[in-house]
């Protein structure tokens, strides 16, 4: 997010609304009952539902960043035991 200030003569001058940058990152997963079951823990025990931040490989670039979950995670039954998971991250710069 840039923020402009229009100057009496020249060009409008920019800077950066916030230091610490946000990216939004939407990962579908395929996981077992047993995945489901974890993920679930993790999410509602680990992250205090969703409030605390935690590090997750970018499974991009494979770095390791900072996270913190948007909206619980979101399932559906794609085959027996067979789940897609999509979660909705932060990832926090």
């Amino acid at each position: 997010m840039v923020v402009r200030t229009k100057m009496d003569a020249g060009p409008a001058k920019l800077r950066r609304r916030f230091t610490a940058g946000v990216r939004t990152l939407e990962l579908p997963l395929v996981l077992s009952d047993a995945q489901v079951q974890a993920l679930d823990t993790f999410f509602v025990t680990d992250t205090a539902g969703g409030s605390l931040r935690f590090d997750y490989a970018h499974p991009r670039t494979g770095a390791v960043i900072k996270c913190r979950f948007v909206a619980p995670p979101k399932y559906d039954l794609i085959a027996p035991s067979r789940w897609r998971a999509t979660l909705q991250l932060e990832a926090l710069q």
